[in-house]
This record gives structure tokens, C-alpha cells and sequence, in this order.
């Protein structure tokens, strides 16, 4: 989830979205969140070449007028997982933040597990 600041405003987003091997991107498995639709930002990701065999790489990017983004959901990933595959990482790194002055704002990166039981 997205925690907005008014000390971090931030009108687009660009991230690098990798997911551990045992794990695809869904066909269009990557949709606006509600914070991202309330401020009309347009969504899109492609997959990127990967830089090791270990993880599918993904370039997004949340962008469209000047309203900032508020708290909430900015992506919907929808991870398909292989049968009898180990625990999937998905991870958000290498985020650019931008404010309405196209300054960069800094952005943590971040990750998570998903497993299926």
C-alpha cells in the first residue's frame, strides 16, 4: 500500500517488478489500484529481458496529469503459480518517484512472499 505525504507529493511512478521463478505476470495482471484510478493515472508494464535466470522482470509506469496519488493501491498483480513451485517472491525495486515540479521523490523498495497451501 501506498502511504502519500504532503511533504512527498508524488504525480508518477516508475518501477522495476520482478517475480521469482515458479511465478508469471497474468496476462494483463497488472491493473491501476483505487488510489491510482482516483488521481486518473494510466498504468502500463512490460516485461523486461531478465537479468538472471531466477526472476521475470517487469517495467511499469504510473503516470497522467497533475493530481497527486493518495493513500492506497497503485498496482493489482495478479501472479499465476506453478504447481509444487517453492514460495514466489515478488519484489518492487528501483522506484522513481516524481512530484508535480518533476523533482524525484524517494521511494523505498519492497517485497513480499506468496505461497499456496
Amino acid at each position: 500500500m501506498f502511504t502519500s505525504s504532503a511533504s512527498k507529493s508524488v504525480v508518477a511512478l516508475q518501477w522495476r517488478l520482478l517475480v521469482s521463478s515458479g511465478g508469471t505476470i497474468a496476462e494483463r495482471g497488472v491493473t491501476a489500484g483505487n488510489a491510482a484510478e482516483k488521481a486518473h493515472k494510466s498504468l502500463m508494464c512490460a516485461a523486461e529481458r531478465a537479468r538472471s535466470r531466477e526472476a521475470s522482470e517487469y517495467i511499469c509506469v504510473l503516470a497522467g496529469g497533475a493530481e497527486p496519488l493518495a493513500d492506497g493501491a497503485l498496482a493489482l498483480i495478479l501472479v499465476k503459480i506453478d504447481a509444487g513451485t517453492a514460495p514466489v517472491k515478488v519484489e518492487v525495486r528501483d522506484v522513481l518517484g516524481a512530484n508535480g515540479e518533476a523533482t524525484r521523490v524517494p521511494i523505498a523498495d519492497a517485497a513480499a512472499t506468496l505461497t499456496v497451501r
